[in-house]
C-alpha cells in the first residue's frame, strides 16, 4: 500500500472540522474558533521551528567534514527541485 500525503491531510481536516463542530454546537463565542485555529497552527509553527534548529545543530559538523562540496551542493538543489515538483504537483490535486 502506498501512502499518500493526502489521505493525512484529509484526517487532520476532519478532526479540525469535528472539533470545530463540537465547539460551536456547546455554544463557542464569535472569537474562539479562530484562536483556537491559531493557537494549533502557531504550535505547529513553533515546533518546526524548534526541530529545525535542533537539527541545524547537527548539520554543520556533518558538512564540515565532508571532503565533496559537490554532493552538498548537489543535495541542496535536488531538495529544491523535489520542492518545486511538489509544489507544482500539488496544484492538480
Amino acid at each position: 500500500m502506498k501512502w499518500d500525503p493526502r489521505a493525512l491531510i484529509t484526517v487532520i481536516t476532519l478532526i479540525a472540522s469535528l472539533a470545530i463542530g463540537i465547539r460551536m454546537a456547546l455554544g463557542a463565542r464569535r472569537g474562539e474558533i479562530p484562536n483556537m485555529i491559531m493557537r494549533n497552527t502557531m504550535m505547529f509553527i513553533a515546533a518546526g521551528i524548534a526541530l529545525g534548529f535542533i537539527i541545524s545543530l547537527g548539520l554543520p559538523p556533518l558538512f564540515a567534514a565532508s571532503r565533496r562540496p559537490v554532493l552538498v551542493t548537489g543535495t541542496s538543489k535536488t531538495m529544491m527541485g523535489w520542492a518545486l515538483y511538489a509544489q507544482m504537483k500539488g496544484k492538480h490535486w
